[in-house]
């Protein structure tokens, strides 16, 4: 927590703010937020400091909301509004301070048992965290020179804390926190799953979560795996006293160009052929050691301009949340894999189209709850928002469990806008693309959170502005999955690289199951388009990698070159390159313009010898080389 000098000011909590600075309403009278002689190095500190608080905040009261008698995330959301009445107190930032003191009169209510949480609390809270970005927007700006206004609905928001009636609820009840547990043990404690099922579902999941390859072998419904992703969250939370320092992110960039150039020079000097021939072992082992060193530091350096999805889908979660409750819905919106991390600015590309596809799957895919009765369904819906990484590529999934896409319909409004002809009956993909056209929209009136076409429009523009893809999965009836497939801005990756005539491509590690030298037989592929090879009595699609890449001097006989099998979530395939050059641990980097986007490769890497590699992803080649 930042110090501050002087006398601590007296704030006084039975004031409105407007006294402090001036009235809005008032043309001759100035108003500000802040304080008089205020200290703007010490509150602009103050800011970031509070709005993580703010983070905190709103992350134990969604999880209070499902929770209600969560006696952890009381005590978190308690302590998270009462760091910021005190910080704001001392830095003499009434109307934040003022706030957060009535914000926190109501959650001790809540945390002695006096009110329950939940409806109007819930709403009250969340509005306060909401009014406190606002305030803080307001102050930042007025330290720019920018003038200042109190939010509108500021005044209302205070009077309404102050005013809460504590008889609308029940003492929550206590709950036993338990131990954190793994999520294939909780779905075994339910009863949803067997311990054989589990076992034969990691055996096969590769760098999928659980829960993911749990749903797409339809071992467990989307239901009980996000019941059971909810149980597992609330019992692992605990409070974090980490320290941390903020440094700009063109320092952290700056760093990480300098321990790039000089991983480059230290592999050079390793393999500089003086050095291989010096007979002084010594040398060349003190080469290696700091060779060691310099790569544990660029992975630290790497590390620093990473961040979780975790504030990401905090943000998707109170979307989903104000989108239900306008609609007269009941959701359950589960995350998983929100511990992934990518790029601090692919993380805040992400949260506009996220937010639309969310909005979507609650406004269109979710029913009401009448329907899904009348279906046969639970009466709550479930969403599902998953990260995880795939070799070069971060792929987000958001699966619903509501009404499906009526292909049919897509079909019929696309035909009525001139978009289609009737004859059209196109693939999931095709309708995928329909969906994303501007201005198709198959909502019966325009609402405030859909209808007009738009939002769908926003997600293809996004993920192809970031080189990425988009896909759909749906069964109608029984929900949709959209699968967001993107390239990593910043990622290390333990590649193999291989030479493919002049190019060099690298695979994830990970991804690699064998090299063949011997040549197994080839013939057509029974499962698509193009030739197989046979090994151990299954056919994996050949692919010539020169051919795709459209590059000359490639090996056409793969007596001549070297086959890599690799295999993702999805499918195996046989990579015919001319040469293995070695392993090497690469960062990637998001292609830059001008350079040519090739389907099935994520991203680029730069080599220690400064060259450019281009990452595969062997999802994305698979589908680019129509393989099923």
């Amino acid at each position: 927590m930042p110090s501050y000098s002087g006398q601590k000011p007296e704030l006084d909590f039975t004031r409105s703010p407007f006294s402090a600075g001036g009235c809005p309403d008032d043309p001759g009278s100035a108003f500000t937020l802040l304080p008089p002689d205020p200290d703007l190095e010490i509150i602009t500190e103050l800011i970031l400091e509070v709005r993580e608080h703010i983070a905190v905040a709103e992350t134990a009261l969604l999880s209070l909301e499902t929770s209600p008698g969560s006696r952890e995330d009381v005590h978190a959301v308690f302590r998270a509004f009462h760091s910021i009445k005190g910080s704001a107190g001392s830095a003499g930032l009434q109307s934040v301070a003022e706030l957060s003191h009535r914000t926190e009169s109501l959650l001790d209510r809540v945390r002695d048992g006096s009110v329950e949480f939940g409806g109007p609390a819930a709403d009250l809270a969340l509005q306060a965290v909401d009014m406190l970005r606002k305030l803080l927007e307001e102050i930042a700006g007025e330290i720019r020179g920018q003038p200042a206004s109190l939010p509108a609905a500021y005044a209302g928001l205070v009077e309404a804390l102050s005013r809460f009636d504590p008889r609308s609820g029940q003492p929550p009840s206590k709950r036993d926190p338990g131990n954190p547990l793994r999520l294939g043990d909780i779905l075994v404690a339910e009863g949803k799953v067997t311990r054989e099922q589990i076992e034969a579902v990691v055996a096969r999941q590769g760098a999928e979560p659980l829960g993911r390859a749990l749903l797409k072998s339809k071992v467990a419904s989307l239901t009980d795996v996000a019941r059971a992703l909810r149980t597992q969250q609330r019992l692992s939370q605990a409070s974090s006293d980490e320290a941390s320092l903020r440094v700009r992110t063109e320092q952290v960039d700056r760093l990480l160009d300098l321990v790039n150039q000089l991983v480059g020079i230290q592999r050079r000097v390793f393999e500089d052929p003086l050095l291989l021939k010096n007979t002084h072992q010594d040398l060349f082992q003190n080469v290696s050691d700091a060779g060691q060193v310099i790569r544990e530091i660029q992975a630290l350096t790497l590390s620093m301009r990473m961040v979780s999805l975790k504030d990401t889908f905090l943000r998707t979660a109170r979307i989903a949340r104000d989108t239900a409750r306008k609609a007269g819905k009941q959701v359950n919106f589960v995350t998983l894999g929100e511990s992934t991390e990518i790029d601090r600015r692919m993380a805040e590309t992400l949260e506009d189209p996220l937010a639309h596809l969310v909005r979507n799957a609650v406004d269109h895919g979710i029913e009401s709850p009448e329907v899904r009765e009348a279906r046969g369904k639970q009466p709550t819906g479930t969403v599902l928002l998953c990260a995880y990484q795939s070799g070069g590529s971060l792929v987000v999934e958001l699966q619903d469990d509501g009404n499906g896409i009526d292909r049919q319909k897509i079909i019929d409004r696309a035909v009525t806008l001139g978009l289609a002809t009737p004859e059209l009956n196109p693939a999931m993909r095709d309708t995928c693309e329909l969906i994303c056209t501007p201005g198709l929209s198959t909502a019966e009136a325009v609402t405030q959170t859909s209808g007009r076409g738009v939002g769908m429009d926003v997600v293809k523009r996004s993920v192809d502005a970031l080189g990425g893809s988009l896909r759909l999965t749906s069964e109608p009836g029984r929900g949709s999955t959209f699968s967001l497939r993107l390239p990593l801005a910043l990622a290390t990756i333990d590649g193999l690289l291989a030479g493919v005539g002049p190019e060099v491509c690298i695979i994830p590690r990970g991804m690699v199951r064998t090299c063949l030298d011997a040549l197994p037989p080839v013939a057509p592929s029974i499962c698509g388009p193009g030739e197989a090879i046979t090994d151990g009595g299954e056919q994996i699609p050949l692919v010539r990698l020169h051919r795709h890449l459209g590059v000359a001097g490639g090996a056409e006989n793969p007596a001549e070159g070297v086959l890599v099998v690799v295999e993702s979530a999805e499918r195996r395939l046989a990579l015919l390159v001319d040469r293995l050059l070695g392993e090497q641990i690469v960062i990637t980097r998001r292609r830059q313009n001008g350079q040519e986007r090739i389907p099935g490769f994520s991203c680029v890497a730069l080599l220690g010898d400064g060259r450019i590699g281009r990452v595969i992803d062997p999802e994305e080649l698979g589908m680019a080389v129509g393989q099923p």
